[in-house]
C-alpha cells in the first residue's frame, strides 16, 4: 500500500511536469492528481527537492534502461557504437515530455550540490563506458584517434556532441524526423573515430 502511494505520486508529478512543467507544478496539485491527502507527499518526501531528485531517477532509471538496449553485440565496433549513439534520440523521440524533465535536471545540475553530484556520476560512467568502446574499436582497427587528441578528450567531445543533438533534436525538430538528427550524429561521432559514412 506504502509503495502504492509513492508510486502514484511518482507518476502524478511526472504527468503534471510533462503537462505544465516542474516549475509551474505545485505539490498540492500532485496530491490530487495522485489522490492522496497533501500531508502524506511529505510524508515520503521530506522536501520539493527530494521529489523532484526521486523523479529525475525514475527519469534516468528510463532512458538508461533504453539506450542500453540498444547497446547491442554486433559484429563490428562502428555498428555497436551506431546503435549506442541512437538510443537517447530514439528515447527522446519516444518520451519527449520525459526528455524535457531530462532538461529540466541539467539545468538543476548547473546550481544544485546534490543534482551536480548525479550528474557528475552519470558523465563519469557515461565516459567510462565510450572509452571502453573506443579501445574496442582501436583493437579491431575500425577507430583511429585524431592526431593530438587524447581518448579522455575524445569521449569528453562525444558525450558532449550526444547531448547537443538532444538537444537539438527536442528544440528544433522543425517536423524532421528522428532519423535525421541520428544521421547527423552518427556522421559527425564517426567521423571523429576515422570512420567514414558508407
Amino acid at each position: 500500500m506504502a509503495i502504492d502511494r509513492k508510486e502514484k505520486i511518482l507518476k502524478a508529478a511526472i504527468d503534471l511536469w510533462v503537462k505544465d512543467g516542474a516549475a509551474f507544478t505545485r505539490l498540492s496539485a500532485v496530491a490530487k492528481a495522485a489522490k492522496v491527502p497533501a500531508p502524506l507527499i511529505h510524508y515520503y518526501f521530506q522536501s520539493e527537492e527530494d521529489l523532484h531528485f526521486e523523479v529525475t531517477l525514475r527519469i534516468r532509471d528510463e532512458i538508461l534502461a533504453y539506450h542500453l538496449k540498444h547497446l547491442v553485440k554486433k559484429t563490428g565496433a562502428a555498428e555497436g557504437f551506431k546503435e549506442y549513439l541512437k538510443g537517447p534520440l530514439l528515447w527522446a523521440s519516444h518520451q519527449p515530455g520525459h526528455a524535457s524533465i531530462w532538461f529540466y535536471f541539467y539545468y538543476l545540475a548547473t546550481y544544485h550540490p546534490r543534482f551536480k553530484e548525479l550528474n557528475t556520476q552519470l558523465k563519469k560512467t557515461g565516459s567510462e563506458r565510450i572509452t571502453l568502446m573506443i579501445y574496442e574499436g582501436i583493437e579491431k582497427g575500425e577507430f583511429s584517434i585524431p592526431q593530438g587528441m587524447a581518448v579522455k578528450d575524445l569521449t569528453q567531445e562525444i558525450q558532449a556532441q550526444m547531448n547537443g543533438y538532444l538537444l537539438l533534436f527536442m528544440t528544433e525538430k522543425h517536423g524532421r524526423d528522428v532519423s535525421y538528427y541520428i544521421e547527423l550524429q552518427e556522421n559527425r561521432i564517426l567521423a571523429l573515430l576515422g570512420v567514414t559514412s558508407k
